[in-house]
């Protein structure tokens, strides 16, 4: 029969992730990996760069053609906003409009006269067009009474339609053949104000200055090109309604002109 050993047999050894009794195994040994960081080259830099600026050049176009929207928004807010102040005024002064000027009182302009009348505030923004140029918007000032008055203009009145006010007589003065204002047949197609041409200083222009035909650098040039993509204006009607021209030019059209500048 087989003899049974007594001596006893070595124990195992223990797991190197066994720990103590009760205790957490601990991580076996091992060398901790370093994070591995990316690092962009100069070629890559500059592609996502020149991606950037693409998408910027292909977003600038519509970003300006928003804020110019906006500008013409504003310019037709204006022109609203003057002809309640010329609604007002016609029903107040023998049922015309604000002359060119009046020669009576020191020669006021149609802005002069509607601050002077109290139809708008002292400082006033509304005659200048958000699209006009710096060199429009330098503001005029006009003392009266003791009040000074601070404006722009960049908007001219239709000379045709409204006439001066006599020096003399203070009657209207109006351009031949031009009819009374409250006696106008189409006042929808009578233009009253409208954007004027940029760096002049006129405060109003006439049919025959409105556009001369055939001669796109006349001074003679006066309707405004500064909406819709540079070559169109804003105009206010002697029904005072508002609407964008894109292009002026239509109202040179001969058989129509006298409506256009209030002659028929």
């Amino acid at each position: 029969m087989p003899r049974l050993s007594t001596v006893p047999y070595p124990a195992p050894a223990p797991c190197r992730t066994q720990g103590a009794r009760g205790a957490a195994e601990t991580p076996p040994a091992y060398h901790r990996l370093r994070p591995i960081i990316t690092k962009f080259t100069l070629i890559e830099l500059l592609i996502v760069i020149a991606i950037i600026a693409i998408l910027a050049a292909m977003m600038l176009p519509a970003l300006n053609k928003a804020r110019e929207s906006a500008r013409t928004s504003n310019c037709i807010n204006n022109l609203r906003q003057l002809g309640q102040a010329e609604l007002l005024y016609v029903d107040a002064y023998d049922g015309l409009p604000t002359a060119v000027q009046d020669m009576a009182r020191t020669s006021l302009t149609w802005h002069q006269m509607l601050l002077v009348s109290g139809l708008l505030p002292n400082k006033s923004e509304l005659f200048a067009c958000p699209s006009a140029p710096e060199k429009t918007l330098t503001p005029a000032t006009l003392e009266m009474n003791g009040v000074t008055y601070v404006y722009y203009t960049c908007y001219g009145i239709n000379a045709d339609l409204v006439g001066d006010i006599s020096k003399t007589t203070r009657a209207r003065n109006f351009y031949s053949g031009t009819i009374p204002f409250k006696r106008l047949t189409t006042p929808s197609r009578t233009i009253l104000i409208s954007d004027l041409t940029d760096g002049l200083t006129y405060a109003g222009f006439s049919q025959s200055s409105w556009h001369e035909l055939g001669n796109p650098l006349s001074t003679n040039d006066r309707h405004g090109e500064r909406h819709y993509n540079g070559r169109g204006c804003n105009i206010l009607f002697a029904d005072f309604h508002v609407a964008g021209a894109p292009h002026p030019e239509i109202y040179d059209n001969i058989s129509d002109r006298a409506v256009h500048f209030g002659r028929k």
